[in-house]
């Protein structure tokens, strides 16, 4: 799914992206989470929609995994404070 409408505005998955990216103590946006309880669950992934919000304003990212095995939890983008500043002023 995308983050902007062909008009230019946020569609709810790109507004909820940029919420994630506000909770986030600093520039490292861990963009996965699990949801559900029980044998219910399953991994939402807010991915595209970040990189489509970094890639609208032509900034640069560094992806990595800080799991120690490699796990799908620890992937995260990480972005500059300036980045950083500029996404989350949109919601403002």
């Amino acid at each position: 799914m995308k983050a902007f409408k062909k008009d230019g505005s946020l569609t709810k998955r790109g507004i909820e992206a940029v919420e994630i990216i506000k909770r986030q103590p600093n520039t490292t946006i861990n963009f996965q989470s699990w949801t559900g309880s029980g044998r219910h669950i399953r991994l939402v992934s807010h991915e595209e929609e970040i990189l489509d919000l970094i890639k609208k304003f032509r900034y640069k990212y560094k992806r990595g995994n800080n799991s120690p095995r490699g796990g799908k939890d620890g992937e995260f983008i990480s972005i500059s404070k300036t980045a950083y500043k500029k996404i989350t002023s949109i919601l403002m």
